[in-house]
């Protein structure tokens, strides 16, 4: 019978073995869809852990580093719609504020 491998069970497995192992490399045994979804998990939450496996740690990184480029271009989008829009509301005010005087 095969179980279904959910993110929340991965990320609560992992900080569990981080905890036991306090900082020491993980070993992952298990099959090849348990260990793809742990370094999704470990990066995606960006845990501060390695994996012993060496392909299991590359991988980590590069989505690691993925999601902290994607995570890094949202906040500057955030940034530049915040922009706009106070730019569009200064003028909107700027316009009142002359229909007002006249």
């Amino acid at each position: 019978m095969k179980k279904d491998i959910t993110g929340h069970g991965v990320k609560a497995a992992l900080m569990v073995a981080m905890t036991k192992f306090n900082g020491q490399a993980l070993t992952v045994n298990g099959s090849d869809e348990l260990k793809a979804k742990c370094f999704e998990v470990a990066a995606r939450e960006g845990l501060k852990l390695a994996f012993s496996d060496p392909d299991m740690e590359r991988e980590r990184k590069k989505r690691e580093q993925a999601a902290s480029q994607a995570s890094a271009v949202k906040e500057q989008n955030t940034q530049e719609d915040a922009t706009q829009k106070n730019g569009a509301g200064e003028k909107k005010h700027k316009r009142l504020r002359g229909s007002m005087e006249r």
